[in-house]
């Protein structure tokens, strides 16, 4: 099973209807493109502060490897980079809500279609005028993340 991450776009009055079409899936869990691009697939995503961030850790870690003659910056690198792929998908989450695009819930198939289309069927009926509200009452709509085995706050199911 696939698990997607749903994120809204800042919209301005009036560009409602096409909202929708703008809703972006983030997959969660390991980025194997992130694993073997790396700084590539943060360009293409632009993800800039993460890129900074990736740069300077990188470097620090080569330096520290060579300093206290560790096991070789290949190794060092290498061990970051598989724990970047790990946690690239959430830093992608993370840039869409520094840029104010906002978190419209999780969505769950086989694979990226399938969560698309279950995500929008049930956002249609639970939540109709979402795309119509100003963007604090969105915020304020979406649903809490959770962390466990239970699907949404108080069910058990």
């Amino acid at each position: 099973m696939t698990v997607y991450l749903a994120y809204a776009p800042p919209i301005a009055a009036g560009d409602e209807d096409r909202l929708p079409d703008e809703v972006v899936f983030v997959r969660d869990g390991f980025s194997w493109a992130a694993l073997i691009f790396g700084p590539l697939w943060l360009i293409a995503q632009r993800m800039w502060a993460v890129l900074a961030g990736w740069l300077v850790v990188t470097a620090a870690l080569s330096a520290l490897d060579y300093w206290l003659g560790g096991p070789g910056p290949v190794v060092v690198n290498a061990l970051f980079n598989l724990l970047f792929a790990l946690e690239a998908n959430f830093l992608r989450g993370w840039t869409l809500e520094k840029k104010g695009w906002h978190f419209m819930g999780v969505a769950t198939g086989r694979d990226q279609d399938e969560c698309e289309r279950d995500f929008f069927a049930d956002w249609a009926k639970r939540r109709p005028d979402y795309f119509k509200l100003p963007p604090a009452a969105r915020k304020a709509l979406a649903p809490r993340q959770v962390i466990g085995v239970f699907p949404a706050p108080g069910r058990s199911t």
